[in-house]
């Protein structure tokens, strides 16, 4: 009988034991899946915060075309090559920060078409629009937050050491519809 007793009363010890168990599990279940759910929220929230990050900078931030003018006899080729390579160092810094959009140097102003249309003519003819003592040798497009950063990176531009660099703000279009392609 007294081990039929104690068997009876292990019995009841490990059942209790078992429900405790299965009560520590099943809190520490909850705990876990409350942990998951705040980190998928975290990270939902980021995403959101982020994209909000970048709409706003998109907003404030400012496209602006520097205009690289200078007289095309004043760079000897050894100068036109150095020229190249630093402002190709410039680019690849500023992209790499986000800001560099394009640029490109312009071939001379010897081999520039002008059209204009006049009471309905095309008039075309070879060379540059205006006799001016610089032409346009180049541009960069940029998207910097403001002014005086763009004065800045000017600034850096070898051109700007010989010629002068014209910083104009690009202005913005609206979207567009896209158009079927038929």
């Amino acid at each position: 009988m007294f081990s039929l007793l104690s068997c009876l009363v292990r019995r009841r010890d490990w059942s209790e034991s078992t429900e405790t168990t299965i009560r520590i599990k099943s809190k520490i279940r909850i705990k876990i899946r409350i942990k998951i759910w705040i980190k998928i929220w975290i990270k939902i929230w980021i995403k959101i915060w982020i994209k909000i990050w970048i709409k706003k900078r998109e907003r404030n931030a400012m496209k602006y075309m520097l205009l690289i003018y200078g007289t095309e006899s004043g760079w000897t080729e050894d100068e036109r090559k150095a020229c190249m390579i630093e402002s190709m160092g410039i680019c690849s810094e500023l992209e790499k920060q986000g800001k560099w959009i394009a640029s490109s140097p312009l071939y001379s102003v010897t081999t520039a078409t002008s059209v204009r249309v006049r009471d309905g003519k095309k008039q075309i003819t070879d060379g540059p629009f205006a006799e001016t003592t610089e032409q346009l040798g180049g541009y960069y497009i940029i998207d910097v937050d403001n002014l005086d950063e763009a004065i800045a990176i000017a600034a850096r531009l070898p051109p700007a050491k010989k010629g002068t660099v014209e910083i104009r703000p690009l202005f913005p279009l609206p979207e567009l519809p896209s158009s079927p392609v038929g």
